[in-house]
């Protein structure tokens, strides 16, 4: 099966490299820590430091070392555009994105795997595949528009001119 580059530089970026720029691996740690336990958190921690490190070693021109840098002093800020870059890096590198996708995935000594972990920890909900009903709050990152809305071709989630 294909990996989808755009899904996993989004997962790395979201799940792993933003809260590990945020908190540091020490407070990262303890926060996995206090819900999973201590095993769970550095085994979390581990697989986020890899990705960092991975991540580090391909960006190797002045535009991508900046983004790295700048990322680093304002995850919040400058997620997208490190994320941006790696999509073109796992776009051409589809080594660098079995690899990845390999640390993401990995299991954790259970049934949850590296990703879940970190998603609980930060919050982010995976729902690719689902159908969702009712109310549903939070924001939603990377929507793509309905059949109808690109039919009609209004913005996602603007008002039908129906309705």
């Amino acid at each position: 099966m294909a990996i989808d580059v755009a899904l996993l530089a989004a997962s790395v970026v979201a799940k792993f490299l933003m809260p590990y720029a945020k908190k540091g691996a020490e407070k990262l740690s303890e926060e996995i820590g206090k819900t999973l336990g201590a095993s769970a958190a550095t085994q979390a921690v581990d697989v986020a430091k890899r990705i960092w490190t991975r991540v580090k070693s391909v960006f190797s021109s002045s535009k991508e070392q900046t983004t790295l840098a700048l990322f680093t002093e304002d995850p919040e800020t400058y997620g997208t555009a490190l994320e941006k870059l790696l999509v073109e890096r796992l776009r051409r590198d589809p080594d660098l994105a079995a690899e990845l996708q390999g640390l993401v995935g990995a299991s954790m000594g259970g049934e949850r795997t590296a990703v879940e972990i970190m998603a609980e920890t930060v919050g982010y909900v995976d729902a690719r595949g689902a159908t969702i009903s009712g109310t549903v709050g939070g924001i939603v990152y990377d929507r793509r528009p309905t059949d109808a809305e690109s039919l009609s071709g209004s913005e996602p989630g603007a008002p039908d001119a129906h309705e």
